[in-house]
């Protein structure tokens, strides 16, 4: 059998200040440790996928682990 070792999930908090009107807001989701590294993020938009999202490729860590980071970048609106 393979080892396999799950992720941790991390989503950066929203901004702590009120953020005004069609400014630009960055979320930022990093997969921590986990093994192999064929793994991929995707982020959903009310239950649908969204291909705006930017990912970085899988990095190795010392202890031979990977982190895979992505972040989507989306404007305010009044919702």
């Amino acid at each position: 059998d393979a080892l396999r070792v799950p992720p941790r999930l991390r989503l950066d908090p929203a901004p702590a200040a009120p953020v005004a009107l069609n400014e630009s807001v960055t979320f930022t989701c990093r997969a921590e440790g986990f093994y192999p590294k064929d793994a991929s993020l995707t982020w959903l938009e009310n239950g649908n996928e969204t291909n705006l999202g930017k990912s970085s490729p899988p990095a190795e860590n010392p202890d031979g682990t990977y982190t895979l980071q992505s972040s989507l970048e989306v404007k305010a609106t009044e919702q």
